[in-house]
């Protein structure tokens, strides 16, 4: 009985035989064809169809049989890496040939930092968005890119006073940076007693006449309380 080997479609190669001998069992042939991202793990009996033969398998049937190729796509594993700075652990996802990926989002952090994207080298620039696409039939390994973070400093639009934003400093502000000004009261106005500028609810001391918010790590938001109207008090008329 002759067993033709076929390599059906998409296989390359040429097609072969064996002679399989009456109730003699025949041993069918490994691997002999190739695909282009696919890997040929059986045989089939009909073109594109289920495995009926596994590769190197037994044949037992008295009868003349061809056989295809049972392609399986290759796959491709995609690593993802915390990197120097982030925190995390690694984890990987499969990739199959010419199927799309949808990457990761942010699964890693970084104190000031925020993870906007994917990198293909640790420290490199943003190769690819979070949640984005995979095309690649390649592994790879991917690290987070990393955003500094940015805080608001929020200044209030009190009355009687006036704040000028001193040194260079502008807002927002980037993760552990500083922010100063100076608070001129307007004519009409004093401090008094309980004057106070603070940020976030902690009282900022005086320096030169410039406060300053060291070590940012959040929004801030001034307050300045105690600016009071200056009432001057009509002086006496003397009794005759």
């Amino acid at each position: 009985y002759t067993v033709t080997y076929n390599p059906g479609t998409y296989g390359t190669g040429s097609q072969v035989t064996d002679s399989k001998t009456h109730n003699a069992a025949l041993t069918l042939k490994g691997p002999i064809f190739t695909r282009n991202g696919y890997t040929q793990t059986g045989w089939t009996t009909t073109n594109g169809g289920d495995k009926a033969y596994n590769l190197n398998g037994t044949y037992t049937d008295n009868r003349n049989i061809t056989l295809y190729p049972v392609w399986t796509p290759r796959s491709y594993t995609v690593s993802y890496n915390p990197g120097t700075y982030g925190t995390g652990s690694q984890v990987t996802d499969s990739k199959i040939y010419d199927v799309e990926l949808a990457l990761k989002g942010a699964i890693y952090t970084r104190e000031g930092y925020t993870q906007t994207g994917w990198a293909t080298s640790n420290g490199g620039s943003k190769a690819y968005e979070l949640n984005g696409s995979y095309t690649s039939n390649t592994s790879r390994t991917l690290y987070p890119f990393w955003t500094i973070n940015k805080y608001a400093v929020n200044l209030p639009a009190g009355t009687g006073y006036t704040i000028t934003v001193q040194g260079g400093s502008s807002s927002p502000v980037t993760h552990g940076g500083s922010f100063s000004f100076a608070i001129a009261v307007d004519n009409g106005y004093i401090k008094g007693n309980d004057f106070a500028v603070k940020a976030n609810g902690v009282t900022l001391a005086e320096n030169s006449g410039v406060y300053t918010i060291t070590n940012i790590t959040q929004t801030q938001t001034l307050t300045v309380e105690g600016v009071e109207e200056d009432i001057i008090l009509p002086t006496p008329t003397p009794e005759p």
